[in-house]
């Protein structure tokens, strides 16, 4: 019993610090942020021979009619959907059967919706309708209430004014021959980035999802800008300018629609492609090529006055060629990222390739992963290295550091506009501080106003009293003036100053200085008398006593 004693103290400490160790945990558990669940559910699609299906394969989808409408519907409240067009189809709307709400305003082929944003709820049930033409989806999907999923993609509108544009040929490019940059640039350091391309991937039902799933995986979030031109293999730049020509697309078109996006974006830093098309494919030269004549004509109010006039002109500080021999620059794409888990610039590329799987049957498929043995780090690639680069325009000087695309860049677009917010309220502060100064110079005015005004008016008042006062006095002295006199009242001062005049012949005038010279002389004679009587007692008694 005494050994149990002794031990009881620790075995009570043990139990409530495992207690502390296990309620810690709960509520580390309890905080952490839960996966958005990806709700099972029911589609209906009236009118369609097939209804969208979330079965994660890209290369089907379900036509609609104008007008058709599609039902989704689930056992839980669906906090989000997350839909995949087919093609991009425009404005459509999304009910919960009392309330419409448009979507589609933005053009994506992947679209987010929070529904409980919308509606203010998680409704069980929702209809979606696509009037103003057919219709083709391939995925939709319905999530529950939590965090999104990584593959769920929430696009950005493209850039407004982007630090960096890419002008790539493919969408694939951006993760073959410019491997590494978009996850450092974009991914890692969070720059507005622009991936402008130069062909449609719309000719297959693939490539676009391919596109878009490649670009979120590598970091980006602004939507990227579709090319227009057809995707067809050239050999040569003439054979390339000839097949699109064959299709409307002359290379003055090609020149001005290159113009357009340097204006639109107003980029900082431009990446192109090699000047010898990197496997010499003829759209990838002609791509650079016009690139590099658009350049200076960007900057000329002269050129395309259409486009001056919309986005205005534009003066790109530099410009990166691929493999441009003059002013070479190695970047280093095999440091880890921290925003990708470690991974490498170039690593996290070669996830985004990954998603172009209708790609992977090509011979780029071992140059980016390796053949005989795998590829880890860009530097290893040597044909077409995704690393060398060089500065074929600048207005900012030359690159003396190295390694930095943004060399000379004094600030980003975001860092700007920073500054330019902490300067708004800066002057916002400012104003109101002025403001409040003047409001309190405007009330102690106010107030000394007062009170000058409350002493002149007791000045008044006082002076008008003051006034009045002598006004009355005046007056009083007005009436008794104004009054006739008796005639004894008149004789009497007369009388008065007769008979005390020096001099006058009055019998009264010589009484009185004898009558005044007799009472001195009683006066001196009483005090004699009273000066002598004690002596003469003090004598009657000294004879009384012989």
């Amino acid at each position: 019993m005494k050994r149990f004693k002794d031990i009881f103290p620790a075995m009570l400490f043990s139990l409530l610090a495992a207690v502390t160790v296990l309620s810690g945990s709960l509520s580390a558990e309890e905080a952490t942020p839960t996966e958005a669940e990806n709700l099972e559910i029911s589609v209906t699609c009236p009118g369609a021979q097939t209804a969208p299906a979330a079965d994660r394969n890209e290369t089907t989808f379900a036509s609609l009619p104008d007008g058709g409408a599609v039902t989704v519907s689930a056992g839980s409240g669906i906090s989000s959907l997350y839909i995949e067009f087919d093609r991009v189809f425009g404005e459509w709307s999304l009910s919960d059967g009392t309330v419409n709400v448009g979507c589609g305003k933005d053009g994506f082929l992947h679209e987010y919706v929070d529904v409980t944003e919308a509606f203010g709820y998680s409704p069980k049930s929702l209809t979606l309708t696509f009037s103003g033409g057919a219709a083709a989806i391939s995925e939709i999907y319905a999530l529950g209430e939590g965090t999104l999923p990584s593959w769920v993609q929430v696009w950005e509108p493209p850039c407004e004014e982007a630090d960096l544009v890419l002008f790539s040929t493919h969408v694939d490019d951006e993760q073959l021959f410019f491997a590494g940059l978009l996850p450092y640039y974009a991914g890692e350091l969070g720059y507005r980035v622009e991936v402008v391309y130069f062909t449609s991937p719309y000719t297959y039902h693939d490539r676009p999802h391919e596109q878009l799933n490649g670009l979120w995986t590598v970091g980006v979030r602004s939507y990227p800008v579709e090319g227009e031109l057809i995707d067809s293999y050239s050999e040569n730049a003439a054979d390339a300018y000839s097949r699109q020509a064959a299709y409307g697309f002359s290379r003055d078109y090609i020149v001005k629609k290159q113009v357009e996006a340097l204006r639109r974006f107003r980029p900082h830093v431009v990446v192109g492609h090699d000047v010898n098309g990197e496997y010499g494919h003829g759209q990838h030269i002609i791509n650079s090529e016009t690139l590099r004549e658009a350049l200076p004509l960007a900057a000329d109010a002269s050129y395309d006055p259409e486009s001056a006039e919309k986005y205005g002109v534009w003066d790109t500080p530099k410009t990166y060629i691929h493999l441009w021999e003059e002013n070479e620059i190695v970047m280093n794409w095999d440091i880890p990222l921290e925003k990708f888990g470690g991974k490498t610039a170039f690593g996290v590329s070669q996830d985004g390739f990954m998603c172009h799987r209708s790609q992977h049957w090509t011979k780029f498929y071992g140059w980016i992963y390796g053949t005989e043995s795998r590829i880890t780090k860009a530097s290893e690639i040597t044909t077409y290295s995704p690393c060398r680069y060089g500065l074929f325009r600048s207005t900012v000087g030359a690159d003396i550091k190295g390694g930095d695309m943004f060399e000379n860049i004094p600030m980003s677009y975001a860092e700007i506009a920073a500054e330019a917010e902490a300067e708004r309220q800066r002057v916002e502060e400012s104003r109101a501080e002025s403001e409040r100064i003047s409001l309190e110079e405007s009330v102690l005015a106010s107030e000394s106003a007062s009170a000058e005004e409350s002493r002149l008016e007791s000045e008044r008042i006082s002076l008008e009293e003051s006034v009045l006062a002598s006004e009355s006095v005046s007056a009083e002295e007005s009436r008794l003036e104004s009054e006739p006199r008796s005639e004894a009242d008149a004789r009497e001062p007369e009388a008065a100053d007769t008979a005390f005049s020096p001099g006058t012949d009055n019998a009264f005038g010589g009484i009185v200085p004898t009558l005044c010279i007799v009472a001195l002389l009683v006066i001196a004679a009483v005090l004699c008398v009273l000066r002598a009587l004690p002596q003469f007692t003090s004598k009657t008694r000294h004879s009384r006593d012989k």
